[in-house]
């Protein structure tokens, strides 16, 4: 590795690192995300059991203090067949597109957005066991 991809690598990690910590939300949080497709929500509603909560990015406050602790896609949410017994045997993974704008809707940085809109992209399923 050159010395400067290991500058870069550092760089990097160091700003994501702050950018983007865990936080856990409620399964409130993210209905108008999930209302954004009808047919996804209806699919959801009608297949899985969710978890209460889960876990997603947290934006940090030293990067963006107007949205500080807000939490963005992807969300992590464990899921269970509708009506089944037992544990949570999946965990979906719900994407998120950021579009991130300055006062005028113009897009803009996380560091300098004083709106951020989340659009709905697509959930995955995965299964829990080991």
């Amino acid at each position: 590795m050159t010395k400067l991809s290991i500058i870069s690598f550092i760089l990097t990690f160091c700003i994501y690192s702050s950018l983007y910590a865990g936080g856990s939300f409620s399964i409130e949080d993210i209905k108008p995300i999930l209302n954004q497709d009808s047919e996804v929500k209806e699919v959801l509603d009608k297949t899985f059991d969710l978890a209460e909560s889960g876990c997603a990015s947290r934006i940090g406050q030293n990067v963006n203090p107007r949205f500080g602790g807000l939490r963005m896609g992807p969300y992590y949410i464990f899921a269970k067949l509708k009506d089944s017994k037992g544990g949570y045997k999946f965990t979906l993974i719900i994407h998120t597109e950021h579009i991130f704008l300055d006062k005028n809707r113009v897009k803009t940085d996380l560091f300098s957005a004083e709106i951020i809109e989340e659009k709905f992209k697509s959930i995955e399923v995965k299964s829990n066991r080991e």
